[in-house]
């Protein structure tokens, strides 16, 4: 009993000190997304791209970087704001922009993409994939969860309240800050059953 109380409170905790990436979009007029990966995140993190110009973020897979993934997410087309996404998998997440042909300019982000970040730029441009000796990871199972501040323009997979939007995530994603709060929660109550 002592150790689900103990659990309960270091996966709270661990939540507790997520990281937060920012990828600057489409910067300058650029096609790009700054950085153009984040190879060191863990469940918990969270990525908000800032937009500054007409770009979306919209989240695909390594076999087709420029094709949404069913279920995944999607910023909509926006001209400023940010949209943020929580990292719920350690796996590679695959993001795009889909406005006109940007991600077929190579306009690509990958949170963990292991060895294959230059095989899912190369795909994206209709190149054939670079060969490597070495093995890397392929699974494209990565989870998020997003959220979007800002301005929309054209179709979103989003609801829009005012200023503030937030993304419908497919089935089979799990919003981590919902349940790291009830996690922590039950963690502190745990601890404080223990003390008393």
């Amino acid at each position: 009993m002592l150790a689900k109380y103990v659990a309960s409170v270091f996966v709270g905790i661990s939540l507790v000190g997520a990281k937060n990436y920012d990828v600057a979009v489409g910067e300058n007029g650029a096609n790009t997304f700054v950085p153009d990966h984040v190879s060191d995140a863990v469940v918990g993190d969270t990525v908000t791209f800032q937009f500054s110009s007409f770009h979306s973020a919209v989240e695909s897979t390594l076999a087709n970087p420029c094709v949404r993934k069913e279920g995944g997410f999607d910023s909509g087309q926006v001209t400023s704001g940010s949209f943020q996404i929580t990292i719920n998998s350690t796996e590679p997440t695959w993001v795009y922009c889909d406005v006109g042909n940007h991600c077929r300019v190579g306009m690509v982000f990958a949170v963990n993409p292991g060895n294959n970040l230059a095989t899912f730029q190369a795909v994206a441009q209709g190149q054939a994939p670079p060969t490597s000796s070495g093995s890397g990871t392929t699974d494209t199972h990565g989870s998020v969860t997003g959220s979007h501040t800002g301005s929309h323009t054209g179709q979103a997979s989003a609801t829009s309240t005012g200023a503030t939007t937030t993304s419908t995530p497919g089935a089979g994603f799990a919003n981590v800050e919902r349940i790291g709060a009830a996690w922590s929660a039950a963690g502190l109550l745990g601890l404080t059953a223990m003390l008393f």
